[in-house]
């Protein structure tokens, strides 16, 4: 049980990832208002692999971070096999089920003095790979939108066979709150490959 909420802790060069959590015990944890492969004057600082990877754990909090400039994925979630993992599972895992949010975050762009720009990961904004009950934004009220643009690959993307009850909501994909043209994310805005049972969006009241 740690928070990793130093109001501006600046995690960048790192040859693999920017922050790791692995495994069902590293639970109840937060990333909070970090620079994750980005300097706050918009320098990049890319670490080598995803600027955050959360990998079988079953309660996560990430919020009110700013990722950019990484060599892989933005943020990947994952519940794969150890050993393999990046693989699209095809076989029935045992699924880490809790709770998990991802709210408030900058992903590929960042506020300058001058608006919203770009800091792309190479490959996805967010991506979600056969994991479960990821909530992806937050309440249709609440000011902590997600901001994901320019990334290499789709804004979100969630994969795999047991990558079930997620949802995608009151985030913003591929512009800013001003709509900003220019932010727009180098694949899909939001990718579902063979995953179901999911939810984009919410319906007003919902």
């Amino acid at each position: 049980n740690c928070d990793i909420t130093d109001y501006g802790n600046i995690i960048g060069g790192n040859t693999q990832q920017g922050i790791w959590l692995d495994g069902s015990f590293a639970g109840n944890n937060s990333i909070v208002s970090n620079y994750i492969g980005v300097a706050p004057d918009a320098t990049i600082i890319a670490n080598g692999a995803d600027g955050i990877l959360v990998d079988k754990v079953p309660d996560i909090t990430i919020q009110e971070n700013t990722i950019g400039g990484n060599g892989a994925n933005g943020i990947l979630v994952q519940d794969v096999p150890t050993g393999n993992p990046v693989a699209k599972a095809h076989t029935q895992l045992s699924p880490t089920l809790g709770n998990k949010k991802i709210a408030g975050n900058l992903v590929g762009v960042i506020k300058v003095s001058l608006g919203t720009i770009k800091v792309s990961n190479l490959l996805a904004g967010i991506r979600l790979n056969n994991v479960q009950n990821v909530l992806v934004g937050n309440d249709l009220q609440s000011v902590l939108k997600n901001l994901i643009g320019g990334n290499g690959g789709p804004g979100v993307l969630i994969e795999g066979p047991n990558a079930t009850g997620n949802k995608v909501n009151n985030s913003i994909i591929g512009t800013d709150e001003n709509g900003t043209p220019g932010l727009g994310n180098g694949g899909d805005g939001v990718k579902v490959q063979d995953a179901p049972d999911n939810v984009i969006g919410e319906p007003i009241g919902g």
